[in-house]
C-alpha cells in the first residue's frame, strides 16, 4: 500500500446485538452502509465493509454480499479530514451519534447526499479541482441548510429557500452555522482568502459565507467582475469543507477532539476541541 496504493481488507469485525439476539438482514445492510458512509466521512475519500457473511442461530451460512461498495482511487491513506490518524478513539465517540441521525429518514437522505458531495470535493479525483470542489461544497452546506433550517427546526419557511424571491445563499448558510455554533468569521490562518479582491462592496468580506459564495459566483457566471486569486480559491476550499465537517459533527452530537484542517502545518495527532466543545485542549 505505501508503494502502490490500491485497495486490502485491513481490519476483520463481528456484528452482533448486545442482548444476543438475532436480528434481520435488511437491519444489517442499514448498519454497512451507514458504516461505510461514516468511514468516508472521516477518511476523507470511499470506503467501505467488503465480502459481509451473516449466519443463523445454528451457524448456517444465511446472508453474503459479494459486491464492494463505492471505492476511491488513489493515496490510501485518505484526502485528509476532521479525523487524526493518532487518535483513533474519536471514531468510537462519534459513531454511535452518525449511526442515531442515519435512521431518521429526513437526515438519512441529507447526509447520504451530503457525504457524496463532500468526498467529491475533498478527494479532488479526475477531473475535479479546487474550482468545483467549491461548487460541490456549496451545493452540500445548502443541502444541509435546508434540512437542518426549514424541514428540522422549521427556523424559517419554505418560501426562504425558493431560488427567486427568497434568501441568499450565504444566507442560508450563514443561518444554518451560526445555529450550530460553529464561528462565521474568517480565520487569519486564511490570509489569501482574508483578503478580498476589487469590486467588493465596503471593501471587506462580511464573513465566510459572504466570500465563499462570491467566489464561488465567480467560478459558474462569467460576467463576474470578482478576480480572486489562487490562493484564496485554495482557502475557500479549504473553508468550505471545514464548514461541512463541524456542520457534520455537530449534527451528529460529536463533543470531543477534532484535526483542524484550517491550522497551517498542523502536524501529526495535532487536535483541538469543536467549537461548541467543553473538552480541554490535549
Amino acid at each position: 500500500l505505501e508503494e502502490r496504493g490500491g485497495h486490502v481488507v485491513t481490519h476483520v469485525a463481528e456484528i452482533e446485538r448486545s442482548d444476543g439476539t438475532t436480528f434481520s438482514t435488511d437491519a444489517a445492510e442499514k448498519l454497512l452502509m451507514g458504516l461505510q458512509y461514516f468511514l468516508s466521512f472521516a477518511l476523507g475519500r470511499w470506503a467501505g465493509v467488503a465480502f459481509p457473511v451473516g449466519y443463523s442461530e445454528s451457524g448456517e451460512t444465511v446472508f453474503e454480499q459479494w459486491g464492494l461498495p463505492m471505492l476511491s482511487e488513489g493515496a490510501w491513506r485518505g484526502g485528509g479530514s476532521w479525523f487524526d490518524v493518532r487518535h483513533g478513539e474519536v471514531l468510537a465517540e462519534a459513531f454511535p451519534g452518525f449511526l442515531k441521525q442515519w435512521g431518521i429518514q429526513l437526515w438519512h437522505d441529507a447526509i447520504r447526499e451530503c457525504m457524496y458531495w463532500y468526498v467529491a470535493a475533498n478527494e479532488r479525483g479526475t477531473g475535479v479541482g479546487i474550482d468545483t470542489g467549491l461548487i460541490l461544497c456549496q451545493t452540500a452546506l445548502e443541502r444541509l441548510a435546508w434540512t437542518y433550517c426549514v424541514k428540522d427546526r422549521r427556523m424559517v419557511s419554505g418560501q426562504a429557500f425558493a431560488a427567486h424571491g427568497g434568501l441568499k445563499a450565504a444566507d442560508k448558510i450563514r443561518l444554518l452555522i451560526t445555529s450550530l455554533g460553529i464561528p462565521s468569521a474568517i480565520p487569519t490562518s486564511l490570509d489569501d482568502l482574508a483578503k478580498p479582491p476589487k469590486h467588493i462592496k465596503g471593501g471587506n468580506w462580511d464573513d465566510a459565507p459572504h466570500a465563499l459564495t462570491e467566489i464561488r459566483n465567480s467560478i459558474i457566471h462569467p460576467d463576474a467582475k470578482l478576480e480572486p486569486t489562487h490562493g484564496a480559491y485554495v482557502d475557500a476550499w479549504k473553508m468550505s469543507l471545514w464548514l461541512i465537517e463541524l456542520c457534520v459533527l455537530r449534527l451528529i452530537g460529536f463533543n470531543g477532539c477534532y484535526g483542524n484542517r484550517l491550522k497551517r502545518r498542523r502536524w501529526a495527532g495535532e487536535v483541538e476541541p469543536v467549537p461548541w466543545s467543553d473538552v480541554a485542549t490535549p
